[in-house]
């Protein structure tokens, strides 16, 4: 049993396996959010949560609202996370230096359930820009889309998947700046409807859906 057939089957040897490999990813209680209004195109606000480790390539973040800034292109990007944490604390000092004179990035550091919820409330489009392949899922893809969020991710075996399901974002090609750029310039011209975005993600990632999975394995 996987979170994802698609980065199982990825790994070297494991297509030996394929015929006994059953997939059942975790399941997303729905949020009690209102839905969301329309994105606003001339200030729109961009968000990542996770932990500030340099294999979430959070410096292409900086990287692209850098290109919106210097096309005078209004936006903010949010990053929740612990920004005290000891083990990451050169790469969190190098992305604050990175983004020093960019006033369009706000870090607000460790946020609690409440503060989720906010975050998850104010920002238009998640981001998930990983650069490591042994990241099997990105669960918190999960939590975005259950408060309508569209989710821009990195074009990874695993993190693929819920896009790919739900089609409530686009992928891009890991640390590839201009597609990152090109794929928000797209959700914001093309907005994804939140209703739709929480409905595709119960449909597939529910929890009644997770006990039917469990269900017929027996």
């Amino acid at each position: 049993i996987v979170l994802s057939e698609d980065y199982f089957k990825n790994i070297y040897l494991h297509h030996f396996f394929s015929n006994k490999c059953i997939e059942i990813p975790p399941f997303i209680t729905p949020s009690s959010t209102q839905l969301k209004k329309n994105i606003n195109k001339k200030n729109f606000k961009l968000g990542y949560l996770g932990r500030l480790s340099n294999e979430k390539g959070l410096e292409y973040l900086i990287d692209v609202s850098n290109s919106f800034q210097n096309k005078n292109i209004n936006h903010e990007i949010i990053i929740a996370g612990n920004d005290k944490d000891t083990r990451f604390k050169e790469y969190i000092k190098f992305l604050k230096f990175k983004s020093l004179g960019n006033n369009n990035i706000r870090f607000i550091g460790e946020v609690n359930e409440k503060q989720k919820q906010e975050f998850f409330n104010q920002i238009d489009i998640f981001l998930l820009p990983s650069v490591n392949s042994f990241e099997a899922f990105g669960i918190v893809q999960l939590e975005a889309m259950s408060y309508g969020n569209p989710v821009l991710a990195s074009n990874l075996f695993g993190v693929r998947s819920i896009i790919k399901k739900t089609k409530s974002g686009y992928l891009f090609k890991s640390k590839d700046v201009d597609d990152l750029y090109n794929k928000i310039l797209l959700c914001i011209e093309k907005p994804f409807n939140s209703s739709e975005v929480i409905k595709k993600v119960q449909k597939y990632y529910s929890k009644e859906k997770f006990k039917e999975n469990i269900n017929n394995i027996f």
